[in-house]
């Protein structure tokens, strides 16, 4: 998906300034299961709605145990979110790689 503004002429000055602010109810789970003891799948989701249409994300990942404390995690995650009021309007979804490193203690 991609955006363009082709712009002609000589624009008037531009200033502005828009807030909104909203708060969501969400619920989610998670569920990390190993597979072996150096692999571990991990799935994750939450919905949730209230000012907002509706929220939502999932994540799917997979971790590598170098020992019992250190592991590096590589995953994929989608965070969608559909809002509108009278005057403003967002309604995105956003996706992509997760890189990680995990520490425990």
């Amino acid at each position: 998906m991609s955006s363009a503004v082709n712009v002609s002429g000589t624009p008037p000055p531009l200033s502005g300034e828009a807030k909104t602010v909203w708060a969501d109810a969400v619920v989610g789970a998670r569920i990390r299961y190993p597979i072996t003891d150096k692999w571990r799948v991990a799935l994750w989701g939450d919905v949730g709605a209230g000012e907002a249409d509706l929220d939502w994300m999932v994540y799917g990942g997979l971790t590598y145990m170098f020992n019992d404390c250190i592991g590096a995690t590589a995953g994929y995650r989608i965070l969608g979110v559909d809002y509108s009021d009278s005057a403003f309007t967002y309604d995105m979804k956003m996706h992509g790689l997760v890189l990680g490193l995990n520490l425990a203690y």
